[in-house]
């Protein structure tokens, strides 16, 4: 069986989208930023969420270290989609997250999850993957609260395009976080 679902004019990983939109609320309606540049993801999203106004990030943003280019409270949601295991500063990002969404808004995101033993899991471009107590801290040290937190792991055939050894690793080590927030108190 092929990894892989047809969306129309784009192919794309069927277990990361699908996964994803699973465990997404069923109907989101404002505005969203979509936290990277317009990938396969995104046309999915916007087919979706037909009523959510989605705004990507432009190409050369610095997620570690500049400031998001909007103003406070524009968002009523943010996505993160396997974004934070990026980044060197993801303390800095949740509290760009935080700014920009409203009061009553949501972060969704998702992300590997980390485990022992690390160095066999992580690709190279991973800076963190991150437990459930790490990303308690980062959440209230960014001043939010985490409302959901769900771990999961990707289908056989995901494994089976990727290789054997890493995935069986994270089938018993690892695996993903998808993650809900909000803001708490202030910052």
């Amino acid at each position: 069986m092929n990894p892989f679902k047809d969306y129309g004019e784009i192919k794309a990983d069927y277990d990361r989208y699908e996964i994803t939109l699973k465990r997404l609320p069923p109907h989101l309606t404002g505005k969203a930023l979509d936290l990277g540049v317009v990938n396969p993801f995104t046309p999915i999203l916007r087919k979706t969420y037909a009523n959510l106004d989605i705004t990507n990030t432009t190409d050369g943003l610095d997620f570690d270290r500049d400031t998001l280019p909007y103003p406070d409270k524009s968002f009523d949601a943010v996505f993160s989609f396997e974004v934070l295991e990026h980044l060197m500063n993801p303390l800095w990002n949740l509290r760009e997250c935080r700014r920009v969404l409203r009061d009553d808004g949501t972060i969704y995101l998702t992300t590997p999850k980390g485990g022992f033993p690390s160095t066999f899991m992580w690709p190279d471009a991973h800076f963190h993957e991150i437990d459930r107590g790490r990303i308690n801290v980062l959440a209230k040290s960014a001043s939010l609260r985490i409302d959901r937190i769900e771990r999961f792991n990707k289908g056989p055939f995901y494994w089976w395009k990727m290789g054997i050894f890493r995935p069986t690793l994270r089938v018993f080590f690892g695996g993903w976080f998808y993650i809900e927030m909000k803001k708490s108190g202030t910052e």
